[in-house]
C-alpha cells in the first residue's frame, strides 16, 4: 500500500508526500532489521546461559569430588596411600584385605578423577567459545580445556612406566568381576597373597615405582584440576549472578 502511494505520489510530483513516504519505507525497513538483531541477541543470551549455568553445575560436581572432604581430595588420597605403604611394607593391617587387594592390583591403572567438562567440550566442538561475551570467563574456559586436553595426553606416557601387577605376578592375585549397579559398569574386586607379596622384593620395587607415578600423577594433576575449578566457579558466579551462602564459622 505505502508504495503504491509513493508510486502515485511521484507520478503527480507531490514532492513532499514522496519524501515523507519514502522515510516511512525507510523506517519501517530500519526497524525490521533492528528487531530481527534484537531478537537474535536475546536468544543467542538465553543460549549461552543455559550452557553457563550447564557448566556450573559440572563445576560444581567436579569440586565436590576432588574438594575439601571430596572422594579424590589429595588429603584423602594422601591418607590412603599412607595407609597401603604401611600394611605392605610394614606388615601392619590398617585396611581390609580386599580394600588393600584391589588398590595393589589395580595401582598400574594412572586415572583421571576429573576429565574434561561436557560443557567445555561443546562449547570448543562448535566453536562457540569465541562468543562468549565475558573475556574472563572466555580465558578461563580455555585454560581449563588446555590444562583437561594436557592432562589426558600424559596418560599413555605414565601407563607405559606402571607395571600390571596382576599380569605379571598372578600367582598373588585372584580377581572377580561383577556389575556395578552405582556405576553402571563392571567393577572388580581382589585376593591377594599378602604374604607372598611381602616376601617378594622384585614384586615390592615394581609396586613402589607404581605409586611413585601414581602420587606425582595424582597430587599435581588434582591440584592444578581444582585451582582450575576455583578460578572457573568464580567467573560462572559473577557472570550469572550466583552468591554463595558464606560456610559457617
Amino acid at each position: 500500500m505505502i508504495l503504491r502511494r509513493l508510486a502515485t505520489s511521484i507520478r503527480k510530483q507531490d514532492w513532499f508526500a514522496v519524501v515523507i513516504e519514502t522515510l516511512i519505507v525507510v523506517m519501517g525497513v530500519y526497524l525490521g532489521i533492528q528487531l530481527g538483531n534484537w531478537n537474535s541477541d536475546n536468544v543467542s543470551a538465553r543460549s549461552e546461559r543455559a550452557v553457563l549455568e550447564q557448566l556450573h553445575e559440572e563445576v560444581l560436581i567436579a569440586q565436590a569430588v576432588i574438594g575439601p572432604g571430596g572422594p579424590s581430595h589429595v588429603e584423602n588420597f594422601t591418607e590412603l596411600v599412607q595407609l597401603i605403604l604401611r600394611d605392605i611394607y610394614e606388615g601392619e593391617n590398617n585396611l581390609p584385605p580386599n580394600v588393600l587387594c584391589s588398590a595393589v592390583a589395580g595401582s598400574h591403572l594412572v586415572l583421571n578423577p576429573v576429565g574434561e567438562l561436557s560443557a567445555v567440550d561443546q562449547l570448543i566442538a562448535n566453536g562457540s567459545l569465541s562468543s562468549i561475551s565475558d573475556a574472563g570467563l572466555r580465558s578461563s574456559i580455555a585454560s581449563f580445556h588446555a590444562l583437561s586436553t594436557k592432562k589426558q595426553a600424559r596418560l599413555p606416557e605414565l601407563s607405559a612406566i606402571t607395571y600390571n601387577l596382576p599380569g605379571l605376578f598372578p600367582e598373588y592375585f585372584a580377581l572377580e568381576p561383577f556389575w556395578a549397579e552405582e556405576e553402571d559398569g563392571i567393577q572388580w574386586t581382589a585376593e591377594c597373597d599378602l604374604e607372598a607379596i611381602r616376601a617378594d622384593q622384585n614384586f615390592l620395587n615394581l609396586f613402589a615405582i607404581n605409586t611413585d607415578a601414581y602420587d606425582s600423577w595424582y597430587q599435581s594433576s588434582v591440584m592444578d584440576t581444582f585451582v582450575e575449578l576455583e578460578t572457573l566457579d568464580t567467573h560462572l558466579d559473577r557472570v550469572l549472578g550466583i552468591e554463595h551462602e558464606e560456610a559457617d564459622q
